[in-house]
């Protein structure tokens, strides 16, 4: 059985999508079920979240100010 930091480095170093989902659908007969949490966190976390980023919609201000005053006339206010 491969130790938790050799499977996690097996994914990250693995070159296709295809190839990278087929490692880790290895994970629970390779690892059990005990394993299986920290394993998709660490691999999660190396390879997805330093690519994560913040997606702000930017709302011009006439059009936020339109719209709250159509929702105030709307409700009555």
């Amino acid at each position: 059985m491969p130790s938790t930091d050799e499977t996690v480095n097996r994914i990250l170093d693995t070159p296709t999508w295809d190839r990278r989902v087929a490692e880790i659908r290895q994970i629970p007969a390779q690892h059990g079920l005990n394993e299986q949490t920290r394993l998709y966190a660490e691999v999660a976390r190396q390879l997805y979240v330093p690519h994560l980023a913040p997606d702000f919609a930017y709302v011009p201000v006439e059009v936020f100010r339109a719209s709250s005053l159509s929702t105030r006339l709307h409700e009555g206010g």
